[in-house]
């Protein structure tokens, strides 16, 4: 993610932005979005420095040479991404710091009132605030929120912003990004408030294991977004693209098993549900479905059937006759 700070035209060459690459690395000839609007562009070639490069690294300036890509196309503030790796977001849980006022030289007290500015690489956008666990913030007090940002941006866990004071043009505080994609929490919810804690002082891998246990699955595309990495932690399991715990697992097989159980019951004369009929009723997609199956040693496949292990066609008398 290269977070844009300038876009020009150059006569001959076209369009070209320039930032700091924040994380990852982009090459020649990547296909990347321009973020939030997810305009696509190829890049054609990167410079660092005033030297060409094919690749580079976080922690560089870059200048992006980009193709199929207007001057319109892009502007301060918007983000160069991987392509269909990034998911702009406008709702946010964080945790927000309030500076002590030994170092504003002022005390400052923050509530849900006021009108407030986020800066995140080289974005401004304004933002609300609903405070989870508390009422109000002092000088030198941290506490957990919701941001609802006016723009939407393409942000992850671990971000780290600024926060000012729209209407006296101070800067009072800042903060952590600790899940970009949030579920609807109301004020005083524990669980969430622990959960948040939990990710508040978690490493990549520990943050991904707490919301798999927490939610029970994730695609690995949410998995780098809300925890900052898509590798499978201790205890959890890979299902094509979902990362899931092992109590998620044996919940969904027994789905599995109790649907079967049921339609052998109700249709004693057929051979098996159809893996789309079985599919459907777990509500998965056909990739982690699949992945599911050869796990199943109790579920038997025969083409496009599924059935139970202990299952077979029983006729009555006059039925073989």
């Amino acid at each position: 993610r290269l977070w844009i700070d300038r876009v020009f035209s150059m006569s001959g060459a076209g369009t070209v932005v320039t930032g700091t690459l924040a994380g990852g690395s982009l090459a020649t000839g990547d296909s990347v979005e321009i973020s939030p609007e997810r305009r696509r562009a190829r890049i054609r070639t990167i410079q660092s420095h005033k030297k060409k490069v094919e690749r580079i690294g976080p922690g560089n300036r870059v200048a992006l040479n980009l193709a199929g890509l207007d001057r319109e196309g892009a502007a301060r503030g918007d983000a160069v991404v991987v392509a269909e790796q990034w998911r702009p977001t406008s709702l946010v849980h964080a945790r927000v710091d309030v500076l002590p006022d030994a170092i504003t030289g002022r005390e400052h007290v923050l509530t849900e009132k006021g009108a407030h500015l986020l800066y995140v690489g080289s974005a401004e956008t304004p933002v609300r605030l609903k405070f989870l666990a508390d009422d109000e913030l002092v000088s030198g007090e941290s506490g957990l929120a919701e941001l609802r940002l006016s723009d939407p941006l393409p942000l992850a866990h671990g971000d780290r912003f600024v926060l000012r004071d729209a209407g006296r043009v101070t800067t009072f505080g800042g903060g952590e990004i600790l899940d970009p994609l949030p579920p609807p929490t109301r004020r005083g919810d524990d669980h969430r408030i622990t959960l948040l804690r939990q990710l508040s002082h978690s490493s990549p891998p520990e943050a991904l294991a707490v919301l798999v246990a927490a939610e029970g699955s994730l695609t690995g595309a949410d998995a780098f977004l809300r925890a900052g990495t898509s590798e499978s932690p201790a205890g959890a399991l890979r299902l094509g693209e979902l990362i899931v715990s092992a109590v998620w697992l044996e919940s969904i097989a027994s789905e599995v098993r109790r649907f079967l159980a049921s339609y052998h019951d109700s249709h004693p004369l057929e051979r098996g549900a159809t893996r789309e009929a079985v599919r459907a009723h777990v509500q998965l997609d056909a990739s982690p479905f699949d992945a599911l199956l050869p796990q199943l040693p109790d579920v038997m496949e025969e083409g496009p059937l599924l059935r139970l292990a202990g299952f077979s066609v029983q006729l009555a008398g006059e039925q073989r006759a």
